[in-house]
Parts: C-alpha cells; structure tokens; sequence
C-alpha cells in the first residue's frame, strides 16, 4: 500500500521511521525521463526557470515522488554549453580554479535557487533534496572537459569541498531539506577520500540538511561513510540494499534499471519503506507507470 508523506521536524528520523507502518514510499530521479515524454525537443531546460519547473511538476503530478529530487550539477554544465565564451576564458586555467569560479558563478546559482523556491512553493509538505557532483567527481569532470590530466590527492579534494561548502551556503533560503553528492564507485577500503568532505557535512549540519551519497552500486568498503546520514544507489538489487543496512548504512535503492523494465519486483509483495531509482531516460512510459502501480 502506498503511505502519505508526512514530512516531521527531524527528517532524518522521518526516514528511518518509514516503513514501520507497513506502506511504501518512492524517491525518484526522474528528469531525464520527464524532459523526454514532457519536452523532448527543448534546449533550455536547465537555462530558463519556468521552463524547467513547468516540466518538473508535469513528471510530478505523474510520478508522484515522495521525496523531490533536483539535479545541481546539470544547471552549471548548460550554463557552460550556453555561453562558450565563459568556457574559454575558463578551459586553460588549473581545472581546480576551474571547479572554484564555477561554483562561484551567479547565472546557474540564482537559477537554480529560483527553480528549488518555485518548486518548494508549489510542494511546500515535500522535502527537496539537490544532488550535485562531490568533489572528487567535480575535479574529474573538468579535467576531461578541458583535456587536462589531474592528480587527485586528499589535500585538493579538501581544497574543493571548502569551495562546495561556500557554494551550498546560497542555498540556505532556498527550501532544500537535504544535498546528495554524486560520487564514482570505489570499493578500495584504503581509499579515505570521504573523510576530504568533512566541510560539506559540516555546512550541512549547520543548516539541518540531511547529507548522502549517491553511488551506482553499494559503498560498503567506503572509510568515512559513516559521517553521512543516507547513500541512495540507482542500480543496486534490494538484496544488496538490505546488506548494507545491516552493516549500520542507512541505504536506499532498489528500483533499478531491471525494475523499470518490469522485472525485479518480487521484494515489493513484502517490503515497506522508501525506495529510491532513477528512471531511465529511454524508459517506456506504460511500463513505468505499471512498476509504479506497485509501490
């Protein structure tokens, strides 16, 4: 059965409390997904407010999501796409000044903060939590746009999350109830890097968002996950969710890409709480409302 959302002042506990009355609860990443049925031949998505919360409240009404999901991230990368000439007064420089005056820059931001009070206006009882690239895929993702190589150490990635940090502090008024940080996969249980975001936790915890990660597949030999509150996976099984819950990490998934195709479901008949997936964007309509229809 499908519960109703009720969102409480703490909303960490209100997550670990879902299922506890036997219903179920959806989070989904859904806007690649919805551009495509809504707006296939739009350029200005992630340009143009009313364009973008137009389009996000169509797959809302729709999807029905229980917990709102904005991408960050996709925001500057069309800022950069629509003025190229930023782009190559950028693209020389050190990709980590490249990644510090990117997160500076006001077009995306006040965009970005336009859309979340928009969409906080429209869903005032649902909680929005914004995704945006970590540190370490940041430094990763414009070092291959500007073809330059990088080594990444502990000491730069700390650089980084000190100008996420500065960047998340506009989001302050913005209605956001959490911030998830897109992360690459690494099961290297030597590799400490989390424990670089201690700045973005901190800011997050200042302002009472939930902070997690979000990894393709499981993060159990993560050093440092701890210090987050959730991790969300888009292409894990339920059987690898409920393993990584018993090992302490709070973790939500399971509606992965096999979901979405009509198969994987079988856990459905007899778990309860909040499942989280992303849609795939050549996902076929029918039969994502019928997955849908079993939660």
């Amino acid at each position: 059965m499908k519960g109703v959302f009720i969102i409480t002042n703490n909303l960490l506990n209100t997550f670990k409390n879902m299922g506890h009355d036997n219903k179920k609860y959806v989070w989904l990443d859904s806007i690649l997904y919805v551009k495509k049925i809504f707006a296939p031949k739009t350029n200005e998505l992630w340009t143009d407010s009313v364009t973008f919360i137009s389009v996000f409240n169509q797959g809302q009404n729709l999807l029905q999501s229980d917990i709102l999901h904005i991408n960050a991230t996709d925001f500057y990368t069309a800022a950069l796409n629509k003025n190229q000439d930023v782009w190559i007064s950028l693209k020389k420089k050190k990709p980590r000044i490249i990644v510090k005056q990117l997160l500076n820059w006001k077009e995306p931001i006040d965009l970005l903060i336009e859309v979340l009070k928009g969409i906080k206006i429209t869903y005032p009882t649902i909680p929005i939590i914004m995704e945006i690239n970590s540190p370490k895929k940041w430094i990763k993702l414009i070092s291959k746009l500007s073809d330059q190589e990088v080594n990444i150490t502990f000491d730069e990635l700390e650089i980084i999350s000190m100008y996420l940090t500065k960047n998340l502090r506009e989001f302050s008024m913005s209605g956001i109830s959490g911030i998830v940080l897109s992360e690459e996969n690494n099961n290297d249980s030597n590799d400490n890097h989390l424990e670089s975001y201690k700045p973005i936790n901190n800011i997050a915890n200042h302002f009472e968002w939930l902070s997690g990660m979000y990894y393709n597949n499981n993060c159990i030999n993560m050093r440092g996950i701890e210090s987050f509150d959730f991790c969300i996976f888009d292409n894990n099984g339920y059987t690898d969710i409920q393993t990584m819950r018993k090992k302490g990490i709070l973790s939500y998934g399971g509606l992965n890409n096999e979901f979405w195709l009509g198969n994987s479901a079988h856990f459905l008949e007899k778990e309860s709480g909040l499942f989280f997936g992303r849609i795939p964007e050549e996902s076929n309509p029918e039969m994502v409302l019928s997955q849908l229809k079993l939660l």
